[in-house]
């Protein structure tokens, strides 16, 4: 019997792939987290990151435009756009 890992550590498991260039694998836990969970805000947007990396725009807009619509901090918590850890203030 497999035990399936918790939403929080399978998306952290999915961050370290996407971060260390491993973008297939990263890929395939991001969408077996949204099949599980499909209003995982931050799952949809790292898949549009990820799409954008790709070079799939409208896919990345779509992404990333749902995960705002379900929560719009999203961005902010992610440490993107303004008001993000990673904004110069």
């Amino acid at each position: 019997m497999v035990i399936p890992l918790p939403l929080r550590e399978r998306f952290a498991a999915a961050q370290r792939l996407h971060k260390a260039g491993q973008r297939a694998g990263a890929l395939a836990l991001y969408q077996r987290i949204l099949g599980d969970h499909p209003d995982h805000a931050a799952t949809l947007h790292m898949l549009g990151v990820l799409a954008l990396q790709e070079g799939k725009h409208d896919e990345a807009i779509g992404r990333i435009r749902r995960a705002i619509e379900i929560e719009p901090r999203v961005l902010q918590q992610s440490g993107v756009g303004p008001g993000g850890a990673g904004e110069d203030r």
